[in-house]
This record gives C-alpha cells, structure tokens and sequence, in this order.
C-alpha cells in the first residue's frame, strides 16, 4: 500500500510538471522568472522551444532576442528581434534591444535607426538617447554625440553612466577641462571606480595640470593596487611636477610590482638626477641594462652629461 502511495504521488507531481511544461503560458512565465533571475542560459532555452510551439508570438521573439543578447549572442539575437518586430512591427521594447544588438555587432548606423524608433514612441527613452550618442561618437560624429548623451543625462541626471559616456566623447575631442568635470560627477554619483578615476587624471596630465592629476592616479592605483599604469601615471605625473621624492616612491611601488618594469627604473633614475643625485641615478643603471638596454643607454647620457661649470662673480674694482 506504502509502494502505491508513493507511485501515485511521483505520477502526480511527474503529470503536474509535464503539464505546466506543455502549458505556453506558464512557460513563457518561467521563462520570464529566469531572465530576471539572471539564468540567461534556461530563458533561452524555454523561449527557443517556445517559438516552435508560438511562431506567431512576438512577445516570445522579443525574450528571445533578449536571452541572446544577454549571452552574446548578438547575430542570434538581431534574427530573434527582428521576426519579433515582424509580427509586431509597433514594439520600441523591441526596437530597443535590437539597437543594442546591432551596437554589440559593430553596426552603429544600423543600430542608430532602432534607437530612432525607440525615440519616436518613448520620447523620453534614456537607454536610447544614451545608445545613440554612443554609436555616434563611435562613427566620429562627435557634435550629435554630445547633444543625444545631454538629452539622456536630462532624463536621469543621477545616471552616472551617462556622465562617464559624455566625458568620453570630451576626451576623445581633446576637451580635457570639460571631461574633467564629467568624470568628476561621474565619480561623486558612483564613487572609487578605477576608470573614472585613472580618466580625471588623465585629463588633468594631458592638459599639463600635472599636481592636480596626480591624486586621481593615486586613487586609481589604491582601487587597483596591481595596476601597473596607474602607478607609471602617477610617477610620472610627479616627475613633470617636479616633486622628485614623491615621483621616486611611486616609480619604487611599480618597481615592487614587477621588478623588471623599465620604465620604473628609468624613472628613479630620473627623478634622482633632477635633484642632482648622480650616485644614486647611476645604480639603477645596472638593472635597467638587464631588462632594456635602450632606455639603459638613455639614462647613461644623461648621467654623463658634463655638470654646468659655475661662474664665479666679478670682483668690483
């Protein structure tokens, strides 16, 4: 009896679980349930099946789509959307993920028309205005870049993301003051992330404001202690600013991360030279020459450069 029991319970729960498996509604439920629980993998295998079974659902397409993009998948996913927006040609959700698929595909100006459809029923749309300024500033149109990065930071000016992507497009035009202050609201609305910061340096340095960048460099390289750009940069950064001890400790941080960056030695040589320590520049000689005679050769002359004789003044007669 105890044996029956439990094979009538299995055959329950085996019947219930086929029959929620044939049910297209409560498929497209769990499927859902998986994308938002991240599980891309189990979404798309539920909504691939499902559009066997509903050819004509756009709505299955559009999750599709969408569980391709988020593998990516990107050529799969533009296939899903596209034959979701054939059935349902009035759908921006869809639109929208297609944009983003063609973005990822490298198809900007492609990608830039959905963002427009997008833009015609959701005025409003942040995601779209965003996307299409990036994909402008990607195909060098850099004025329209801006003015759809703006109209997205209107939107959701607490988006610090749209911040970091205007900025970008201040830098890439050599703008390094106006970047500057974009990547520094970026950083007060998402704080302590590495590009961010490495980017406020940058703009400082490449706009020969060599003291102010050197504490966004020291921030990147607290973010990513192992980063060794960031302590070049910030090495560096001191060298130009002519505080040499500080350019020293940073180049001998670089130097304790990979002892055979040239570079870091070089720049301790430098730095002692600049505040006329031949002694001390001539013993990173030796192990500059064993990882890059080049610049082994580079500091060498600058060593033996004759000193500049002093002239004694002349005696008033």
């Amino acid at each position: 009896m105890k044996n029956l029991t439990f094979l009538l319970i299995a055959f329950v729960l085996f019947f219930s679980s086929a029959s929620a498996q044939e049910n297209p509604d409560k498929m497209i439920v769990q499927g859902v349930s998986y994308l938002k629980a991240k599980d891309y993998k189990k979404a798309n295998e539920i909504f691939r099946d499902l559009s066997v079974k509903m050819p004509d659902s756009a709505e299955v397409y559009y999750n599709l789509g969408v569980s391709e993009f988020r593998l990516g998948n990107f050529d799969k996913a533009v296939d899903a959307l596209q034959e979701s927006l054939k059935i349902k040609p009035n759908y921006p959700q869809a639109n929208l993920f297609l944009g983003f698929s063609l973005e990822n595909s490298e198809r900007f100006s492609a990608a830039i028309e959905q963002f427009d459809k997008v833009l015609t029923a959701l005025p409003e749309n942040f995601d779209a205005w965003l996307e299409k300024g990036v994909c402008q500033f990607m195909l060098n149109d850099h004025q329209n870049a801006v003015k759809s990065i703006q109209q997205a930071i209107k939107i959701e000016p607490t988006a610090a993301y749209g911040h970091r992507k205007l900025a970008d497009v201040y830098f890439q035009r050599a703008l390094f003051p106006e970047a500057a202050v974009s990547y520094k609201t970026a950083d007060k609305l998402e704080p302590n992330v590495y590009y961010v910061n490495f980017r406020i340096g940058s703009s400082y340095y490449n706009d020969k404001r060599y003291q102010e960048a050197a504490p966004f460099f020291k921030k990147a390289s607290e973010i990513e202690p192992h980063n060794q750009t960031a302590h070049y940069m910030l090495g560096n950064s001191y060298l130009n600013a002519e505080l040499y001890p500080q350019a020293i400790a940073a180049f001998e941080k670089l130097a304790a991360i990979n002892p055979e960056n040239a570079d870091a030695i070089y720049g301790i040589g430098v730095a002692y030279l600049k505040q006329n320590d031949r002694e001390s520049a001539r013993k990173q000689l030796e192990p500059l020459r064993a990882v890059n005679y080049s610049l082994y050769s580079k500091l060498e002359v600058e060593i033996n450069k004759p000193q500049p004789k002093l002239k004694l003044a002349k005696r008033k007669k």
